[in-house]
């Protein structure tokens, strides 16, 4: 018996130790990295925090008596630290810097330099940085910021603005120098992961559902978070489209979200596409087809799912719940109701199925009354395992489709 505690005791030190290491690797010490030239050298690649916060400017005062509406620098320097790698993508880089603490205000000063040795140039204002982001913190974002294919603007100013800047083109060799400056002092340091991207086509038809005829509408692509990263809109007549999507290529399964939405008298269409068939093909092409609204129809959402046995949202569904609030406030009238559906294809659990089903109901209904739609405007019913999708051997991706929320029209 002690030979066994004793093994057991081994393997639980072991898996310690190999959390630690693990934990060590994606965290950095950024200490006397608050002046350019001991910025401190990363990867650039994947995520990593800090073990401390930036703390003061240093020895060297790069940075002061800048405007405070100027769009290229931070009017003086607080609390900085500095980072730079040598970039080894050909690529968009896209990155969040993520505070630790929601209340720090993170601003940062991006340089895009040709070598390692650019300290002066930069700090005598021959080297330009090429994107910025000085704006106020906004708590709504947990006071993240950094380059997103959200944003189309490149430089942002101190004062309300948007919170994130546009993505990088980059190439192997380039030289990449990040300044970031927390304007508080005290803070608890930040998190930062890197993203890299390329562009692909995808191309299509917008058509009614019924009729087949075409129709206009906006396509977006988005991100599992509710961002949209591209958008187009349909052509009037042929309903034609074609855009270029950004897809994290080094993402073992990148996941989007492909939407349609039309006038306000439409149904949205989403999808959830894995993009890795997309990246092999270099093209796609898909046909959004869309429902008129009318009284009575139930309308199925792919993405607005759940977790097993929950009755917590996945990520994915975020950007189906924010267009089903748009067009509930669009459509003052449109009173829905929200039918929640289970899987269960064995039977197993029919005493617990009705239970689960109207929580998951009641979870989008709750969203969206703290949304600010009036709770009079809909109602929630559970249907347990009833009505699934796919009931006969469902792969798991069809077990997904049957953990959902469908939507009906009970007024338009």
């Amino acid at each position: 018996m002690n030979k066994y505690r004793w093994a057991i005791s081994s393997i639980f030190l072991l898996i310690s130790v190999l959390n630690l290491f693990s934990q060590s690797k994606n965290q950095v010490d950024i200490s006397n990295s608050n002046d350019c030239i001991y910025a401190k050298r990363i990867k650039g690649i994947g995520v990593f925090s800090t073990t401390n916060a930036p703390c003061g400017y240093g020895h060297i005062l790069e940075f002061s008596n800048n405007s405070k509406n100027s769009l290229y620098y931070i009017e003086k320097e607080h609390n900085t630290v500095w980072y730079k790698f040598k970039n080894t993508e050909d690529a968009e880089l896209a990155f969040d810097i993520i505070p630790l603490q929601k209340t720090d205000d993170y601003d940062f000063m991006l340089f895009l330099c040709n070598d390692s040795n650019s300290c002066e140039d930069i700090r005598t204002k021959k080297i330009k940085p090429i994107r910025t982001n000085i704006s106020r913190n906004d708590s709504v974002y947990l006071g993240k910021t950094g380059l997103s294919f959200s944003s189309d603007i490149d430089y942002v100013h101190s004062g309300p603005g948007k919170h994130y800047s546009s993505p990088i083109k980059v190439k192997p060799g380039d030289w990449i120098y990040l300044v970031v400056d927390n304007v508080y002092e005290n803070g608890k340091g930040h998190k930062i992961q890197f993203r890299y991207f390329k562009q692909y086509e995808i191309n299509g038809k917008t058509v009614d559902q019924i009729t087949n005829k075409p129709i206009e509408a906006v396509v977006l692509w988005e991100d599992k978070e509710g961002k949209t990263l591209a958008k187009v809109k349909s052509d009037s007549i042929t309903g034609e489209y074609s855009m270029l999507v950004p897809v994290e290529y080094k993402s073992t399964d990148p996941q989007y979200i492909l939407s349609f939405v039309s006038k306000s008298n439409y149904f949205f269409s989403d999808t959830l596409i894995h993009a890795k068939k997309l990246i092999e093909k270099k093209q796609l092409s898909f046909i959004g087809k869309l429902f008129k609204i009318i009284k009575g129809k139930s309308y199925k959402i792919n993405n607005m799912n759940f977790s097993g046995g929950s009755d917590q949202l996945l990520s994915s569904a975020k950007p189906s719940l924010e267009k089903l609030l748009r067009i509930l406030k669009s459509n003052n009238n449109l009173k829905i109701s929200i039918e929640g559906h289970v899987n269960d294809p064995l039977g197993d659990y029919l005493n617990d199925d009705q239970s689960l089903s109207e929580r998951r109901a009641k979870a989008v209904f709750n969203y969206l009354v703290k949304k600010g739609i009036n709770p009079n405007r809909m109602q929630t019913i559970g249907f347990g395992s009833k009505n699934m999708l796919h009931p006969i051997n469902p792969t798991e991706y069809e077990q997904q489709l049957n953990r959902r929320v469908e939507i009906r029209v009970i007024e338009n």
